[in-house]
């Protein structure tokens, strides 16, 4: 009980705490989004920060369609975090780059041909 302008003790009994087994793990991704793994089990969506991880090292990998995968190790200690931060690059398609112009080109050219077989 504690009363105004009055001192009041407390006595308690300190227990020595359990030493942490475990860790965690940020994660983020350029773009946000991807799919999280960890060891290969999904664990949930960028960004994301898990704890929980045991110690050691583990295997982060990250997915996102469109995107190529990335793959990091971590090295998780004890009551601390460690990061894994990816910018993820676009998928490249053989020939894609130039696909728009070349069917804008072939529409102009069949165009030419129409109007020139018009005026004959």
């Amino acid at each position: 009980m504690v009363s105004a302008a009055t001192t009041s003790h407390v006595t308690a009994t300190l227990q020595p705490g359990q030493p942490s087994t475990a860790g965690s793990i940020s994660v983020t991704s350029s773009p946000a989004g991807a799919q999280v793994y960890i060891d290969n089990v999904y664990r949930g969506i960028t960004p994301l920060t898990l704890d929980g991880i045991p110690t050691g090292t583990h295997q982060v990998r990250l997915a996102l369609a469109g995107y190529n995968d990335y793959s990091t190790t971590v090295e998780v200690g004890a009551g601390s975090t460690s990061s894994a931060s990816a910018s993820l690059s676009p998928i490249q398609t053989p020939g894609t780059g130039m696909a728009p112009f070349a069917a804008v080109g072939a529409l102009g050219l069949i165009g030419l041909l129409v109007a020139r077989r018009r005026r004959d």
